[in-house]
């Protein structure tokens, strides 16, 4: 991305997670954490993905009467992930026992807001407060306050988030993160 496009004028509202819908990424929790921060509804969610915890997720969703704010838009070609994420603002993985997310990359790259898992591979990348946020892995609590504080910010603020987390993909050659891998799984 070579010039960022975005705005982030007033708060969040386009949200996107990439990945599969397993327990251990804990998608689930991201959907009472932004209703949790969106008293008047005004958000949207993608979640892009297939997996066991989907049929909870939609239940979830129907239960908290929020399937005009979510859409579950099952596997998605590699190809056409860019263009979900341009239309999102912030991507959020919250995953336990993540190595190097690529979809953190590909989602800090495009400027989105990214809000990572602490203590996991991408925390080495992503600087809480910088260039993305860290969150404890699945916890609802931390990332509902999370998503508090970026909406606190202010426009010109966020976008300097944004446009630091693409200056950090930028400098990330692909051998220094083949590298950052390796010494993931093999530490």
């Amino acid at each position: 991305l070579d010039v960022n496009n975005r705005s982030f004028k007033g708060n969040l509202s386009t949200f996107v997670y990439i990945g599969e819908l397993i327990k251990r990424k804990c998608a689930i929790a991201i959907i009472p954490a932004i209703n949790k921060s969106y008293s008047n509804k005004k958000f949207k969610i993608n979640f892009v993905g297939r997996g066991a915890e989907l049929s909870k997720m939609k239940s979830m969703t129907q239960a908290l009467n929020l399937s005009d704010n979510i859409s579950f838009l099952d596997h998605v070609p590699r190809n056409e992930i860019i263009s979900i994420l341009d239309n999102s603002e912030c991507m959020i993985m919250i995953s336990k026992n993540e190595t190097f997310g690529l979809v953190y990359l590909e989602a800090m790259a495009r400027g989105c807001i990214t809000i990572g898992s602490s203590n996991q591979g991408i925390d080495g990348v992503i600087k809480h407060g910088v260039n993305g946020f860290l969150c404890q892995e699945g916890n609802e609590k931390d990332l509902t306050k999370i998503i508090s504080h970026i909406n606190s910010l202010s426009s010109k603020e966020r976008l300097k988030i944004s446009s630091n987390a693409i200056s950090t993909v930028k400098e990330l050659t692909d051998s220094m993160a083949a590298n950052k891998y390796i010494a993931a799984v093999t530490y």
